[in-house]
């Protein structure tokens, strides 16, 4: 097997920490194996972006078999957020929302093994969730996630909950899903190992169907279990032994602080694939390396868990390889995204969009990448906002919308397409216009600002704010409580069910000359953000 030559390769590095093993059965092997895990997180676009020069479920899939003729003890994971949000996903085929249909078929051709639960995940309801499940031919892990099932007593007809694991089948035949799995591995000389692999999922999407245990308890009683260290019930008190781990690895969906807790309380923990962050990083946390690559597989790990029994020692040497256009298409996977993306152009066709059209060459990057624009002011949140301006049917002071509507979290420069736009802000929606008293403007700019970090941060234009003297301006004036003025917003963030802005809502009293789309005029584009924005660069850039 030729060594893997595309791509860059980069942080390589080894384990010097050494863990107890299993004492070597002479008859089993040289006492070397090696397995590899490869890695991806967050993949929301099946088909590459980046105007094709990044990401691709279909070169990942190359990879994957590349990997597996260079060692069959190969393992896929994705570490959780893949059903939502995407462009695809929010579509309808033959009537029927697609919620992620593509992504589990594009995961089925690729031959991902094991996966965690993201937040996103739970986006779906409870029915589409479930179906997405059944679909699938691959492994989920639990974790600290459970599904709750509403029964009605037939007696007394009260309403009762029966708290589970989310399963797979149906409710006469389920396979339950564990929290942790024990993998177990041979090599061809005969030699083997077996890989404790826990999972853990954030609290971070609550729906009344699912139900989160304590993240650090669940992973400690997981990792307990592999180490075959938990406390067993007395009717197995005379049972063999559980089998113990060669090494334990977590697949996680947390935020990057809280891995770092649960690294420090599992000193046995070796290496935690995680997710959440969109963008690659390398950490250490005692013996524990923790990994999470780059959102919508622009990166994906791979981790050779070398274990040698005789010298009882575990050594991880972990490639974060790019996954770029010098990258082979594995044909099978290839089929199924190409199937999907016929799906959803001709569906966008039939909406009036044209995906393949150009509709601006930018000499700088637009960014949309969450760890910037939830943060700050950025000019993919300008332009957005202007194009809202643009398309106002009166004057307007400014415009702001939360800046959860973009969901693209990444870069976009050079060549731009409507299906670039439709990707950027995949939930499209209305624009609206109104009068608002400059308190309650005041009162709504300064929550946006309390949610820095989440996607209730506003973007705006005509708006600046001052670190100084904590006070607005609007197009350079201090903003006055006691003037009214015109803005135009989305319509989601004035259904007030965005953090902090529950009071943000047509009924308002402070809100007034509430001025709507008209869906039967062609020509207004406050019916939909996505063509608002298309026309806007359009015009911009003739």
């Amino acid at each position: 097997m030729k060594k893997i030559s595309y791509g860059l390769l980069l942080s390589l590095f080894c384990l010097p920490a050494c863990i107890g093993l299993k004492k070597l059965d002479p008859a089993q092997g040289d006492g070397n194996i090696e397995i590899i895990f490869l890695q991806l997180n967050d993949v929301y676009e099946i088909a590459p972006i980046e105007n094709g020069k990044a990401g691709g479920l279909a070169r990942v899939a190359h990879l994957r078999k590349q990997l597996l003729q260079e060692n069959p003890n190969t393992v896929t994971v994705l570490a959780g957020d893949f059903l939502n949000p995407s462009l695809i996903g929010t579509l309808k085929q033959d009537g029927k929302s697609i919620k992620g249909k593509h992504m589990i078929e594009s995961m089925n051709a690729l031959g991902v093994d094991y996966v965690c639960f993201g937040n996103h995940e739970f986006d779906l309801d409870y029915k589409d969730l479930q179906n997405r499940i059944n679909e699938s031919k691959f492994e989920w892990l639990g974790g600290n996630v459970l599904a709750i099932d509403s029964v009605i007593d037939v007696n007394t007809g009260i309403k009762n909950e029966d708290i589970h694991p989310f399963f797979k089948g149906t409710k006469e035949q389920k396979t339950f899903f564990k929290n942790e799995k024990m993998l177990h591995f041979k090599d061809a000389d005969g030699t083997t190992a077996e890989i404790g692999l826990f999972a853990a999922t954030m609290n971070a999407n609550e729906k009344e169907y699912v139900r989160y245990s304590d993240v650090f308890k669940s992973s400690q009683a997981s990792i307990a279990r592999l180490n075959g260290q938990a406390e067993r019930p007395a009717d197995l008190m005379n049972q063999p032994k559980p089998v113990v781990a060669d090494a334990i690895i977590g697949l996680t969906h947390l935020s990057l602080s809280d891995d770092k807790t649960v690294a420090s309380m599992n000193l046995a923990v070796k290496l935690i694939m995680g997710g959440h962050e969109h963008y690659q990083i390398k950490e250490k946390v005692g013996k524990t390396y923790i990994h999470k690559a780059d959102a919508n597989a622009k990166t994906v790990w791979i981790h050779r868990l070398k274990i040698n029994k005789k010298r009882q020692k575990v050594c991880l040497k972990s490639n974060w390889l790019k996954i770029d256009d010098t990258m082979p298409e594995d044909t099978a996977t290839a089929r199924v995204v190409q199937k999907w993306t016929d799906v959803a152009n001709q569906i966008f066709k039939k909406s009036g969009f044209n995906p393949t059209e150009v509709i601006a060459t930018l000499s700088e990057a637009l960014d949309g990448r969450e760890a910037s624009l939830r943060f700050q002011q950025v000019n993919i949140g300008k332009i957005v906002s202007e194009s809202m301006m643009a398309a106002a049917q009166n004057k307007t002071d400014c415009a702001f919308f939360n800046s959860g509507a973009i969901r693209i979290d990444d870069q976009m420069g050079g060549k731009i397409t409507q299906a670039d736009i439709l990707r950027m802000m995949p939930f499209g929606g209305k624009l609206v216009e109104m009068d608002i008293t400059g308190k309650e403007l005041n009162k709504v700019l300064y929550a946006g600002l309390l949610n820095r970090g989440r996607g209730g941060y506003l973007q705006w234009t005509g708006i600046s704010f001052s670190d100084i003297d904590k006070t607005f301006k609007i197009n350079n004036i201090p903003l006055d409580i006691n003037r009214k003025y015109h803005i135009i917003t989305n319509d989601f963030l004035l259904t007030g069910k965005e953090s902090n802005l529950s009071f943000f809502t047509e009924s308002n009293e402070n809100i007034s000359n509430l001025s709507k789309s008209n869906p039967a005029n062609t020509n207004d584009l406050r019916n939909n953000i996505q063509q608002a924005v298309i026309h806007f660069l359009k015009q911009k850039n003739k």
